[in-house]
């Protein structure tokens, strides 16, 4: 896809599933349209996306959105949500940017190493 148009005819798919990848469209609202007009009458739409990750793709990555801002663009584009399930509570979120500081900002940059260091040490953490 090219941003601007699905190369699919209108009410093509039974259902349509991207996950983690929404982050990184700089047009969601034209996104959002273009899979209501590519999916069948009562065809569903998985969507997942991140909401605390450190920045990466770079530079493409556009976006977090809140239940309340994802939820508002379904709605705005036609969409009824179904079932909006957050996948990590609030420990589970500190320890995930734990991870990342540690990774991103403490660990050296040499590749055997910091592997060898973010088993030891994170990965406790991410059990």
């Amino acid at each position: 896809m090219t941003g601007r148009r699905c190369p699919f005819e209108n009410y093509s798919f039974d259902s349509i599933f991207t996950s983690e990848v929404f982050e990184h469209l700089f047009n969601g609202d034209k996104i959002m349209s273009e899979f209501n007009r590519v999916l069948k009458q009562g065809g569903q739409l998985l969507l997942t996306t991140p909401f605390t990750w450190n920045e990466h793709e770079e530079p493409y990555d556009f976006a977090r959105y809140t239940s309340f801002g994802i939820t508002d663009l379904l709605q705005k584009h036609g969409f009824e949500m179904i079932r909006l399930h957050k996948t990590t509570t609030y420990f589970e979120t500190i320890c995930q940017l734990f991870n990342s500081f540690w990774i991103e900002s403490v660990f050296p940059k040499n590749i055997l190493i910091r592997i060898l260091l973010e088993v030891i040490f994170l990965g406790p953490l991410n059990v």
